[in-house]
């Protein structure tokens, strides 16, 4: 069976971002992430390198017949439209790692791994979408994520790798896994989360 693996850029960015960075306090005495890497120029580089890492690791390990980097797309979303205060409380990104958003595309483009995104949509919606059409079309599809909305797309023939706490373990969550972990099947885990919250 083909394999088509999608991975969430924005998620898997914020988490190369943080991997590599050194932490202090800001002018303001608060506690901040700085990059560690940086090029000659001295713009940051820690998601970059660390997003190299991650696709050099996941064509090697999965040996994907299809990938792509699903990313958010431009503008608001239709999340907006019908909610105002959707995402409001969210800290902005940092500016470190909004500065190597690009380069990780370009990275991408490189290394032969397709960039998609739709305006209006969320990485996530873009990832479900592949996940339909990947299952329809006959494919193992493996969604790289920590988005646990994602866990309600697994069937038998789509899984979820999450990682796991620092470093660059993933855990490979099919049907049994997510009920194993959440004590509900994959279909149910959209209940666990509105309750949640």
């Amino acid at each position: 069976m083909p394999r088509l693996v999608v991975l969430d850029a924005l998620g898997l960015a914020y988490r190369a971002y943080y991997a590599l960075a050194r932490w202090g306090l800001d002018a303001k005495g608060q506690r901040h992430a700085y990059p560690a890497l940086s090029n000659s120029r001295k713009e940051p580089t820690n998601a970059i390198y660390g997003m190299a890492n991650l696709f050099v690791k996941f064509r090697r390990e999965l040996k994907p017949d299809l990938w792509a980097l699903a990313w958010d797309g431009p503008g608001p979303t239709f999340r907006h439209e019908l909610y105002k205060g959707y995402k409001e409380h969210r800290p902005e990104m940092p500016e470190e790692l909004s500065l190597q958003l690009s380069p990780i595309e370009d990275l991408a483009h490189c290394m032969g791994l397709p960039v998609l995104e739709k305006p209006g949509m969320e990485a996530d919606d873009v990832m479900a979408t592949l996940s339909r059409m990947g299952s329809e079309a006959g494919h193992e599809v493996v969604l790289v994520t920590g988005d646990k909305d994602m866990l309600q797309l697994v069937d038998d023939s789509v899984v979820v790798l999450s990682p796991q706490g620092k470093g660059d373990e993933y855990a490979r969550l099919d049907a049994e896994g997510v009920r194993a972990k959440w004590g509900v099947p994959p279909a149910q885990i959209r209940d666990v989360l509105a309750l949640m919250g």
